[in-house]
């Protein structure tokens, strides 16, 4: 165990390989819960695509994981409503001053 408690040691296994990390400790769900994603999808191409090589489906993993989080960036993408919300304001404040 690391000297400050706000990290910790750990061994994930992906992919049948055993990565030792040191992380935050608050952090610790999200790298297990990861590695489970990456397992399940891992094994989901396995069965889908037979005999492709662990590269090909590491590969097929790492962009489907990719394209979540590209929608999930999009998804969650509050610019055009600040903009929105900015120009009504503005709209607002000079018409407050004309009155």
């Amino acid at each position: 165990m690391n000297d400050d408690k706000n990290t910790l040691n750990i061994q994930l296994r992906v992919a049948d390989m055993y990565l030792p990390m040191t992380i935050r400790r608050d952090e610790e769900e999200y790298y297990r819960e990861a590695a489970r994603r990456i397992d399940n999808l891992l094994n989901l191409y396995r069965e889908s695509f037979k005999e492709q090589g662990t590269e090909k489906y590491m590969t097929m993993v790492a962009l489907h994981l990719s394209v979540t989080a590209v929608r999930l960036e999009r998804k969650n993408d509050t610019k055009p409503f600040k903009e929105k919300i900015e120009e009504l304001t503005r709209t607002l404040e000079d018409y407050l001053k004309k009155e």
